[in-house]
């Protein structure tokens, strides 16, 4: 019997999980399920749930890692270092910079990057003690940080997931009305930044055809004049960094509210899928965890899927790699990216290492470097965007999720 073990899996997000889980080739196999959440009752509901839709398989819940990791096969680490009101201080960072507030882009992404390490290092530890042949599928943001530090402490079998790439290929196939199956595809990407490029279908370039059924309209919300400039389909993150306009962002007051809506749904009809969460659509999991847990069990045939993983010079980069049972292999030969998306890159693996340095050692002017290194912190005067960062970055610290 293997073992999925979930942090963060007293999220009532984690009921999607269990749907797709319920839907996938892992379903009638033999399985222990365990969820680790903060708050003891909502988990228990939650494995209430994951029973009735995964009925062969053992499901169990505790609070601490340690009663979750023990012997785990497969990990999955979605817990929100800060919860929700960690990322609300983020968009309000972000307000106060007049920047983009992500929670793992921009300032907002580096302040959640800095005060997690601490906690991602006592991950890392019980990690190497309580499971050290585990896969570690990664999801929590700054997706690519934590998926450093995590490689950093030791533990090198850990797997940034981004649904994002998939997501926009099968736009693109959809668009060109193609099987997505059939579009073959490279990718260049750091941290939720990349580009698709060289695309073909049976041998054959398809961009220009892309471009011809766009007729100058935009596509993913991007103009077809700049993805003819980039010769690549960006993903959608790639938005903030072609615009001026910076959208105040109030997502964890929308999340807040939509999980206390949700929780309230299951309480009142247990096995039933909160109708709430149909408002946030969560394709992370369809597209790339359950598939990432297939080709890593064996339960799937040998394929290519997207991967964040932590080179030796500590930072996390996005390609495909072939993925089969309990190997991930980086054997794929890589088309050289577009010149547009080669400069891009270069401006990536530079915030990467500057943010990575202020992650590990978070000084003044390791900060500011970080932020020169920003295409989102551009034009700002950089020393009073560092002193107004310190101020949120020593304020009250924030527990697990």
């Amino acid at each position: 019997m293997k073992t999925l073990a979930v942090l963060g899996g007293g999220s009532p997000y984690t009921l999607q999980l269990c749907e797709q889980l319920a839907g996938s080739r892992l379903a009638g196999e033999a399985w222990e399920l365990r969820l680790q959440g903060r708050n003891q009752a909502v988990t228990s509901q939650i494995a209430h749930f994951a029973q009735s839709r995964l009925p062969g398989w053992k499901v169990s819940y505790g609070i601490t890692a340690q009663r979750v990791l023990e012997g785990a096969d497969y990990v999955v680490h979605q817990t929100r270092y800060g919860g929700l009101e960690g990322r609300y201080e983020g968009e309000s960072l972000g307000r106060a910079l007049n920047a983009a507030a992500d929670e793992t882009l921009g300032p907002s992404g580096l302040l959640a990057a800095i005060r997690c390490m601490p906690y991602i290092a006592e991950l890392a530890e019980q990690l190497l003690r309580f499971c050290p042949q585990a896969w570690v599928l990664n999801i929590t943001n700054p997706l690519s940080l934590t998926t450093s530090q995590l490689f950093l402490q030791g533990y090198s079998r850990c797997i940034g997931i981004c649904e994002l790439p998939t997501v926009t290929q099968h736009q693109i196939a959809a668009r060109l009305q193609l099987p997505h199956e059939q579009l073959q595809w490279t990718y260049t990407g750091l941290n939720h930044r990349g580009f698709l490029h060289n695309l073909t279908h049976a041998g054959q370039p398809v961009l220009q055809r892309l471009l011809s059924l766009l007729e100058s309209q935009s596509f993913t919300g991007f103009d077809a004049a700049l993805i003819e400039e980039l010769q690549a389909i960006p993903t959608k993150y790639f938005r903030l960094l072609v615009t001026s306009k910076v959208e105040d962002n109030h997502r964890s007051t929308q999340l807040v509210d939509l999980r206390a809506e949700a929780i309230k749904q299951l309480e009142q009809v247990p096995l039933r899928y909160p109708p709430a969460l149909e408002q946030r659509p969560m394709p992370w999991y369809e597209h790339a965890v359950v598939p990432m847990l297939e080709a890593l069990n064996g339960s799937r045939h040998s394929c290519v899927l997207p991967v964040n993983l932590c080179a030796a010079d500590g930072i996390t980069r996005e390609f495909l790699a072939t993925v089969s049972t309990g190997s991930v292999n980086d054997d794929l030969s890589r088309t050289a990216p577009p010149p547009a998306v080669a400069r891009w890159r270069e401006i990536f693996e530079a915030h990467e290492a500057a943010s990575l340095s202020a992650c590990l050692d978070p000084t003044g002017e390791n900060i500011e470097a970080a932020f020169s290194a920003d295409p989102l912190m551009a034009g700002r005067d950089l020393k009073a965007a560092v002193a107004t960062f310190q101020t949120y970055l020593t304020g009250a610290a924030h527990g697990h999720a």
